[in-house]
């Protein structure tokens, strides 16, 4: 299914500030999030706000390593995949 949005409406949500004033939209009426409604459902707020609490209390900090251009999609299909479990693709512009 393709979203296409109509032009903004004047009473759409200019920004969000995520900690002060969250937004929340109703996707299926809203695709493109222009109306926020987060002052008419507190609740969900609070709720989708302890649920990120939780999951950020147990993330696991990122072990990410320097950017590897084999990792590049064009050499794998252009797909993402786990390039570091495969030989090496045979590129010249690595």
């Amino acid at each position: 299914m393709q979203v296409r949005c109509d032009p903004v409406p004047k009473n759409a949500t200019v920004s969000c500030n995520s900690k002060e004033e969250p937004c929340l939209f109703h996707i299926p009426s809203d695709p493109c999030e222009y109306i926020n409604v987060a002052t008419k459902h507190p609740d969900i707020v609070a709720t989708t706000k302890l649920l990120l609490e939780m999951h950020n209390n147990s993330a696991v900090a990122p072990g990410n390593k320097p950017f590897d251009p084999a990792a590049n999609p064009k050499y794998w299909g252009y797909a993402w995949t786990n390039w570091l479990d495969y030989p090496q693709p045979h590129v010249d512009t690595l």
